[in-house]
């Protein structure tokens, strides 16, 4: 049988994984990241797991529930600390297995009150290979080991959350001359949903 709660805090409770209302959304705990969550989803979670049984009764449970888990978008925005925490958000990571301190090194587990909207899509690990991306970087530029050590900077800085440098890369080169696969390799290390491609048209 479904629980019916009485009051917003004991649904929190109950739900399972925090919730928070930012920029006029809801915001859902899921495995690391924050997940946005479609307002008729609320509503008919509300409707079945409340008291609230009538339109308005629901509408007034959603607004106490908007109240009570509200972040204010203009004094936090992610990726952030939704309570304080002696870490750097600017400098955290988030991958599938925990978050990564990219100014220390240190590998911390994942934690609800690090409020961010993004997380990498595979696992930590500190001791991984990667010899056929080596070999396929050495072959496109065997005498260039400067272009190897930027497209490093560029990856890293573009898997992160910093946006401070406020560049453009740009790849160039004749066709088949490696372009596109590091394009794939940079979508696959972003992952689905962090990434958009736009043209240059759209801007205008």
């Amino acid at each position: 049988p479904i629980m019916k709660f009485e009051d917003v805090d004991s649904y929190l409770a109950a739900r399972g994984g925090r919730l928070v209302r930012w920029n006029g959304d809801f915001y859902s705990y899921q495995a690391g990241v924050y997940r946005a969550v479609d307002m008729e989803a609320v509503r008919a979670d509300v409707y079945l797991r409340s008291n609230a049984d009538t339109k308005s009764k629901v509408d007034r449970f959603i607004d106490a529930l908007k109240a009570r888990v509200f972040v204010d978008r203009t004094t936090l925005a992610p990726p952030c600390w939704l309570e304080p925490v002696e870490l750097d958000p600017t400098n955290l990571i988030v991958l599938r297995n925990g978050l990564l301190d990219m100014a220390t090194g240190q590998f911390y587990l994942h934690d609800e009150r690090f409020f961010s909207l993004t997380a990498l899509p595979f696992n930590y690990d500190p001791n991984a290979t990667a010899p056929n991306w080596e070999r396929f970087l050495e072959g496109i530029w065997p005498d260039e080991p400067d272009c190897i050590e930027t497209l490093q900077l560029i990856l890293g800085y573009l898997i992160s959350p910093r946006t401070d440098l406020q560049v453009i890369p740009v790849l160039v080169g004749p066709p088949r001359s490696g372009k596109g696969t590091i394009g794939r390799v940079l979508v696959d290390l972003i992952g689905d949903g962090n990434w958009a491609a736009p043209t240059l048209d759209s801007f205008g």
